[in-house]
């Protein structure tokens, strides 16, 4: 069936439509016949949906093009999850261990802790100066291993005094001393067991008298013993007592012979109510105790697998039990921390 177009726009038959346009040189009007719109119409139609099609995808793609990230840039956007780590158990350290012990206690601390494998240490109020007490013991012992290496002294030889001389002597009560009256008499080798195991304070005299009391004063110089003084009574510091006891566990204050003697004696210490008393049995401490009045005092080397230790705890209160048991909790707490130290 033949399309009618003169018909579709109400048009006579055999009307050729004519397009008019003026001509470059009269501007004449001329009309051209178009004999080939019926066979355009449908091209025309297939090119404005072309145009319109491509348009839409045109359009599209610009759209998508906009909106597309690639997809390290969401991974760079996404948010870091949180990864909640465990606590990490913290250990007090060596200064919150004593501190905690000795936390609210009356009375004054001098206090002296140094491993001498790790070189960790602590101290408060080390160079106090405390009475002494019997802890100037430790300077006779050493003096008189002097002068027997010398050949000053034997070891065999015996020392004896009228015990109420000696006392008056060294302006000392006969309280004070292990023997009322009358004449005491010791070797050496005993003097010395007796002044440092038990601390026999007519031991320590005798042998204070033997050896001298201006060598005594001279021993502390030529130590560096500073603070120290042997006057009645004799004083000394933390700092003092922890240096005699370093110098001593080095082998620097005596021949190794007369190093092992006398850590021998300081081993075999019996007053252990202190120091030692919450430590295990197979614990080995080298110490020396002190007690005068409101003064109570312990100084020694503790030998552990772990690493030999020094503590040094003078104290001086008015109640001195208390300060006792504040002296052997330290070194409780402290023997606990060195063990469980990596």
């Amino acid at each position: 069936m033949a399309l009618n177009v003169n018909a579709i726009f109400n048009r006579p038959n055999g009307y050729t439509p004519k397009v008019y346009y003026y001509s470059n040189e009269n501007y004449e009007t001329k009309a051209i016949d178009i004999k080939i719109l019926p066979m355009a119409l449908p091209l025309l139609g297939v090119l404005v949906a072309f145009l319109f099609t491509s348009t839409i995808i045109t359009s599209r793609n610009k759209t998508e093009k906009q909106s597309f990230k690639p997809a390290a840039a969401y991974i760079a956007t996404a948010p870091t999850p949180t990864v909640t780590q465990p606590p990490v158990e913290r250990h007090p350290n060596l200064k919150e261990i004593v501190d905690k012990e000795i936390a609210n206690k009356k009375g004054s601390f001098g206090i002296i802790i140094k491993n001498l494998k790790t070189e960790e240490s602590y101290s408060l109020n080390d160079h106090q100066v405390f009475e002494s007490a019997s802890l100037y013991k430790l300077w006779i012992m050493a003096l008189a291993y002097k002068q027997i290496k010398d050949g000053k002294l034997s070891e065999e030889e015996s020392v004896s005094q009228d015990a109420g001389a000696l006392y008056h002597t060294y302006n000392i009560s006969s309280d004070e001393g292990d023997i009322q009256g009358g004449i005491v008499q010791f070797t050496v080798h005993d003097a010395l067991d007796k002044m440092i195991t038990v601390s026999d304070n007519t031991a320590a005299l005798l042998l204070s008298d033997r050896v001298g009391f201006s060598n005594v004063k001279e021993f502390l110089k030529n130590n560096h013993f500073d603070d120290s003084s042997f006057s009645q009574p004799p004083k000394t510091t933390p700092a003092d007592i922890a240096k005699f006891l370093e110098t001593l566990y080095k082998g620097q204050l005596a021949s190794e012979e007369y190093t092992t003697k006398m850590l021998t004696l300081l081993k075999n210490q019996r007053l252990n109510g202190k120091l030692p008393k919450y430590l295990p049995e197979e614990s080995v401490v080298a110490h020396k105790t002190g007690e005068l009045d409101t003064f109570t005092h312990d100084a020694g080397i503790i030998l552990s697998e772990k690493g030999d230790y020094i503590v040094v705890i003078l104290t001086k209160s008015e109640y001195p039990p208390d300060a006792v048991e504040t002296i052997a909790q330290v070194s409780k707490a402290v023997y606990q921390y060195f063990e469980n130290s990596p």
